[in-house]
C-alpha cells in the first residue's frame, strides 16, 4: 500500500507541474509588414525569442497562466 501511495503522488505532482503551452504571433510595423529579428520576451519572465525574417515568433514551454508580452527591435 506504501508504494502505491507514493506512486499515486508522483504521478499527481507531475501532471499538475507539467501545464505548459506556448505562444506564437507576429510583430508588425503600422504598416503591416514584419519585423525581423525583434526580441520578444515575457515580462518578469526569462522566456523570450527572436522573430524570423517575416516578424513570425514562438515561445514555447510556458507555464500557465497571465503575461504582458513586450516586443522590442
Amino acid at each position: 500500500m506504501k508504494y502505491t501511495t507514493l506512486i499515486f503522488v508522483l504521478f499527481v505532482k507531475t501532471i499538475l507541474f507539467s501545464q505548459s503551452g506556448s505562444l506564437s504571433g507576429k510583430v508588425e510595423t503600422n504598416n503591416h509588414q514584419g519585423v525581423a529579428y525583434a526580441k520578444v520576451f515575457i515580462k518578469e519572465t526569462n522566456y523570450g525569442g527572436v522573430t524570423d525574417h517575416q516578424g513570425n515568433y514562438s515561445i514555447s514551454e510556458i507555464p500557465s497562466g497571465n503575461y504582458h508580452v513586450i516586443a522590442r527591435f
